[in-house]
């Protein structure tokens, strides 16, 4: 059994990038400023990453406010408007309002990342899955809702390729943050999310993962089989591992084992044994462990420990496993 252990989403920000951004609300420091903290405490993450053994390693999207807005705020027919809330969770996002067709202008991402950071290692993305993206942003651009959701897969591999070849990363995993896919997935969502997974393969040429998170996966899990993904994201705070029985997954099998919207550090000992449980019942031929979704929910403290857990689970499943 392969154990592979990375992080699922946004870490958060410290008091250095803290007080710089208060600055920078003021007017009292420039952008480069933000920029500089931020990269300082990018390079910090990705080393403690790097040191736990996690791989593929992660950007900590310290720039990155909330799942769309990069996209929103550069995508041509694209904008954003007021505060919506994140689900059941106390954070919320700016609504992406679509009102055009939409098109790829100068590359963008780079501006909300670190590739420097991230050179020699092997990297994963993460980007916010296409209908998800689609359900979630206020549309007056387009009649065909399944169009759209297809113009969003297009827009997103495509910049998130022109990163890639711009930098020269080494991406081996795309993760497409799909909370949406747990919570309804209807069957005529099937297709175009065989196509978007397809899409994202062939322009990035590595793995693909569907993560789900804050639903139940077990409803959907059957169907996400049939798109053709490589690994499947289930949050197991979310999704007991008693609810899997039965479904055969003949892939690999990413679990959120650590849970992002709470303090307590989760023992890594019970950790694994969650993990163990996920895949008796689903018979999954590697697992790869993880936070259910970003740790930004938490104080960077918190998250660091929870991060540090994360490998000492990692660690006790290739033992028991002897791998």
């Amino acid at each position: 059994m392969r154990v592979e252990a990375h992080l699922s989403g946004n870490l958060p920000r410290g008091d250095s990038v803290f007080r710089v951004l208060r600055r920078h609300s003021r007017g009292k420091a420039g952008w480069e400023e933000v920029r500089a903290a931020a990269e300082a405490e990018t390079a910090e993450w990705v080393r403690l990453q790097a040191e736990l053994g996690l791989r593929p390693v992660t950007d900590p999207m310290l720039l990155w406010h909330d799942h769309f807005r990069p996209f929103a705020e550069n995508v041509k027919g694209m904008a954003v408007d007021g505060l919506r809330r994140w689900y059941d969770n106390n954070l919320f996002y700016r609504a992406p309002v679509v009102f055009g067709r939409l098109g790829l202008g100068d590359p963008f991402l780079e501006r909300y990342l670190f590739p420097v950071a991230l050179r020699g290692l092997e990297v994963k993305l993460v980007i916010p899955e296409p209908l998800t993206f689609a359900r979630l942003s206020v549309n007056s651009g387009y009649t065909d809702h399944a169009e759209l959701a297809m113009d969003l897969a297009e827009v997103t591999s495509a910049e998130a390729s022109r990163l890639v070849s711009r930098h020269g990363l080494s991406v081996s995993l795309v993760q497409l943050s799909a909370p949406e896919l747990a919570r309804e997935l209807r069957a005529d969502d099937l297709e175009l999310v065989r196509e978007e997974v397809g899409l994202f393969k062939r322009r990035l040429g590595c793995k693909v993962q569907l993560h789900t998170f804050f639903f139940s996966a077990a409803r959907s899990l059957r169907s996400l089989l049939d798109t053709g993904v490589d690994v499947i994201g289930i949050d197991l705070h979310a999704t007991p591992a008693s609810a899997l029985k039965g479904v055969d997954v003949d892939r690999e099998l990413a679990v959120g084992v650590v849970d992002s919207r709470s303090v307590v550090v989760e023992e890594p000992g019970w950790m694994a044994s969650l993990a163990e449980r996920a895949v008796e019942a689903t018979g999954a031929r590697a697992v790869h462990v993880t936070t259910n979704t970003d740790l930004d929910f938490l104080p960077a403290g918190v998250a660091r420990e929870k991060v540090r857990a994360l490998s000492a689970c990692a660690r006790l499943l290739r033992e028991r496993w002897g791998t």
